[in-house]
């Protein structure tokens, strides 16, 4: 429900046109499905078109339309996307520790 209506106050006209917004909404985010696999969808997000696929977003480029992006086209862009998630993932290296010694005491 949008900001600043009341969910008590509203009819039941209201209630309907939100909801039929809502799938109206849901519809226009899908962009593209495949059938040779129905987890693959190219949808339209908050940032621009994206693929999605086993619960992960990979980027579209810039330079390829997602409406007329191909089954295989995805599945390279899927498997780019992986293999540059592995290689720039390593562990950072751990800084030793030097130990430190205490302060030596003056003489009086």
């Amino acid at each position: 429900m949008p900001k600043g209506v009341d969910p008590l106050k509203i009819t039941a006209q209201e209630a309907v046109e939100l909801i039929e917004a809502k799938e109206k909404k849901d519809r226009e985010k899908i962009i593209k499905t495949f059938t040779e696999d129905p987890e693959l969808q190219v949808l339209n997000g908050r940032y621009g078109p994206y693929i999605a696929y086993n619960k992960k977003n990979f980027k579209i480029p810039k330079s390829q339309k997602p409406e007329e992006l191909t089954f295989e086209q995805c599945k390279g862009i899927i498997d780019d996307g992986t293999q540059k998630t592995d290689s720039t993932k390593e562990a950072p290296q751990k800084k030793s520790k030097t130990a430190k010694t205490p302060a030596k005491k003056t003489k009086k």
